[in-house]
């Protein structure tokens, strides 16, 4: 283990040329197989050429023979056939843990680094420190996935989400020994764990989810506050923009002043924290880029403009305009800096402290315009539409709320019950003379035979 840890320090500091390094395992691979292997070779000195013999399932023979003039050249087809198979055989006593790794490496071709990133921190989080992570892969059984599951779930009671997400690690990762003939058979299962122990998501209450009318008002004049002492600092406009378009603030902050047409606004790109995953023991920030799609298909679509909204992106413009802004028609981005998803928590939160309401997310603003267009009459539908989500019952169960303090709904109960009460009072089926009304029992029958009588009474 020194030697390694060595090793990996000497690379890591310049001091050993990786190339050099590279040159001399493969040299030792090649050593390696050719001595485990080297025993089909052979030279006929009759014909003064060297021989060997390699498996061929089309020959009836079940091998061919090639033959080449130099040693090295048949030494080289020798090798050249055996190394795959046997890469094979080492990736098959890989522990979990190196799986894992090699599966990510082979999914970076497939998915964004924010996506690595996120696997690596559920990693770290429910895997790491295991001792089913070290156990060769090939040797996990069932119950070893079962034992695995059920310990993580007594030590963390996850949420189902984030149970559901580092599942998803294992299930991937068998899936991928198997689609690469490493394994036959996944042993991933979760028919056997607690459920009990899984901490169900429940829909929080309004109050942390969503602004009231009077919160909003609060902060649309604490935000036009800090407009006045500096219209140049866009961080407010781009709160008071969300307000009106519900978009994710990454989506926000990535608005052009073309995306409007014809009094709507198209929202088809986000802001995104971009990472460096060449490393995956050392995932790195690599700043941020826009990139031309949003967070799903459904995210690409148009939303109407309020009046508000257009004044609010008129006024942006203005500003970058007269400041001699580069920002090749950003609204939030110029050339040398981008306002930061982070930047606009920070203000929100600091701004709701001022008014005196509870610190919310930038998040909140797309939950609090989503239950307006709710209250309003527009269509879970319609709503799902303009959120950009794939489903409504994500919308239904996660972004509609009741945006009035608790008092206003008090009130509104105890009206709507007196109302009710009076419609009964009044109803013209009570007056005068009172309707018989027919009750029905169920009487125990005595006869087994009997299925019961109904007795009027």
């Amino acid at each position: 283990m020194e030697d390694l840890e060595l090793l990996k320090y000497a690379i890591e500091h310049g001091m050993i040329n990786m190339t050099y390094v590279r040159s001399e395992m493969e040299m030792n691979k090649k050593k390696e197989i050719l001595k485990k292997y080297g025993g089909c070779i052979w030279y006929s000195e009759k014909e003064k050429y060297w021989y060997c013999h390699i498996p061929d399932d089309t020959r009836t023979s079940g091998r061919k023979k090639v033959k080449r003039k130099q040693k090295a050249d048949i030494e080289n087809v020798v090798y050249e056939y055996y190394l795959p198979l046997e890469e094979h055989e080492d990736k098959k006593a890989m522990s979990f843990s190196e799986l894992f790794f090699d599966y990510l490496v082979h999914k970076q071709t497939q998915v964004k680094p924010v996506t690595i990133k996120r696997m690596l921190v559920d990693w770290n989080k429910f895997y790491v420190g295991s001792d089913f992570i070290e156990k060769r892969f090939t040797e996990i059984s069932k119950v070893d996935v079962d034992d695995f599951l059920n310990g993580v779930l007594i030590k963390h009671h996850p949420k189902d989400k984030n149970f559901k997400n580092m599942c998803g690690i294992m299930k991937q990762t068998f899936e991928y020994a198997v689609d690469s003939d490493l394994l036959e058979k996944s042993p991933y299962r979760i028919s056997k764990i607690n459920k009990k122990n899984i901490t169900r998501s429940r829909k929080a209450p309004s109050e942390k989810e969503v602004f009231t009318p009077e919160e909003q008002m609060l902060l649309t004049q604490e935000m036009e506050r800090r407009i006045q002492e500096d219209e140049s600092y866009l961080i407010p406009w781009a709160i008071l923009l969300d307000f009106e378009i519900g978009a994710r603030m990454g989506e926000v902050l990535a608005l052009k002043d073309t995306d409007i047409v014809n009094d709507k606004i198209h929202i088809q790109r986000q802001l995104v924290e971009d990472y460096d995953t060449s490393d995956l023991n050392n995932v790195k920030r690599a700043g941020l880029q826009v990139v031309d799609y949003t967070k799903s298909e459904c995210g690409n679509r148009w939303v109407p403009l309020t009046k508000k909204a257009k004044e609010y992106i008129k006024a942006i413009v203005d500003i970058n305009q007269r400041k001699l802004r580069a920002t090749d028609g950003y609204l939030f981005i110029t050339t040398e800096k981008a306002i930061t998803e982070h930047s606009v928590k920070n203000q929100l939160e600091r701004s709701c402290l001022r008014v005196g309401i509870t610190p919310r997310s930038p998040h909140k603003i797309r939950k609090t315009y989503a239950s307006r267009l709710y209250i309003s009459g527009v269509s879970i539908s319609d709503i799902s539409r303009l959120l950009g989500h794939a489903d409504e019952t994500t919308t239904l169960r996660h972004y509609i709320f009741s945006i009035e303090d608790t008092k206003a709904v008090d009130d509104k109960v105890e009206k709507a019950l007196e109302l009710a009460d009076n419609k009964s009072l009044n109803n013209e089926g009570t007056k005068g003379d009172q309707k018989i009304v027919q009750i029905f029992s169920y009487r125990k029958r005595k006869n087994p035979e009997n299925t019961g009588v109904l007795k009027r009474i």
